[in-house]
C-alpha cells in the first residue's frame, strides 16, 4: 500500500491494514469475506486494547451465551487474558466489576465500546466509497447504554431504526456480524448504520448527522 494514507488519521502512510469489524470477533476458521482497509501501524496498534475490551464485554453478555461463535471465542479470550503482558488490562477490567445485590456486574466503559463501533463504520464507509470519514463526524450509541430521552430531541429515533430495519443486511458472517445502512433526510453525506454483533448486540451509528440536525428536529 505504498503512497496511500491511513484512512483513520489521514497523516501517516499505510504500512498495514485494519479489519472492520475487528478480526478478533471472528472465531477460527475466519471467513474469507472479512473487510480490511489501509491503515498505519500507529493507528492499528492503538486500536488493539479497545478491540480486546470490546470482545470481552460482548462475549460475557448473558443473553449471548447460547451463540455458538461466542462459545468458541470465550476460551480464546480467557487464554489471551492469561498472557503476562495482559496483566494491567486484566486488573483494570476486574477493578471495573461491582457486586450489586449479590450479583457481579461490570461497569461498562461505553466510550471504548462506541469507539470500536465508530471505527468499524469509518472502515466500512471507506470500503464502500473509497472516502475517509473524520472521527468527529461519526457518533455511535450502544444499545445497553441507550438513553432515548437524551438523544430523542436530536433525531426521530424510531423512524431511523424502522428505516434501517427495512434495509437488507450485509452479512459478513452469520451470527457474528452484519450491518444495515440507510440515508438520512435525503442528504448524500449523512447516513445511519445499524451494526449487529452475534445476532443480538447492536449499535446505532450516525454519520454526518449534525449537518442535518435542524431538519431532523422537525
Amino acid at each position: 500500500m505504498p503512497g496511500k494514507l491511513c484512512v483513520y488519521c489521514g497523516a501517516n502512510e499505510c504500512g498495514t491494514s485494519d479489519h472492520v469489524p475487528p478480526a478478533n470477533l471472528f472465531p477460527p476458521p475466519r471467513p474469507s469475506t472479512l473487510i480490511t482497509v489501509p491503515s498505519c501501524e500507529t493507528c492499528n496498534v492503538g486500536f488493539s486494547l479497545d478491540d480486546e475490551y470490546f470482545r470481552i464485554v460482548i462475549c460475557t453478555r448473558p443473553d449471548l451465551s447460547e451463540n455458538s461463535a461466542v462459545q468458541r471465542l470465550i476460551p480464546i479470550t480467557l487464554k489471551g487474558l492469561d498472557r503476562p503482558e495482559s496483566s494491567p488490562f486484566k486488573r483494570a477490567f476486574l477493578d471495573a466489576t461491582r457486586t450489586v445485590g449479590g450479583t457481579m456486574q461490570l461497569q461498562l466503559n461505553n466510550h471504548r465500546l462506541n469507539r470500536v463501533a465508530e471505527r468499524t463504520v469509518r472502515g466500512l464507509h471507506y470500503a464502500k466509497s473509497a472516502r475517509s470519514l473524520p472521527a468527529a463526524n461519526v457518533n455511535a450509541f450502544y444499545e445497553l447504554a441507550f438513553d432515548p430521552p437524551d438523544i430523542q430531541p436530536i433525531f426521530p429515533l424510531q423512524s431511523i431504526l424502522a428505516a434501517l430495519r427495512e434495509e437488507p443486511p450485509t452479512v459478513i458472517q452469520p451470527d457474528v456480524f452484519e450491518y444495515r445502512v440507510t440515508g438520512i433526510s435525503g442528504k448524500p453525506d449523512a447516513s445511519a448504520w445499524l451494526l449487529t454483533f452475534f445476532a443480538r448486540a447492536w449499535f446505532l451509528v450516525l454519520v454526518n448527522w449534525r449537518s442535518v440536525e435542524n431538519e431532523l428536529r422537525q
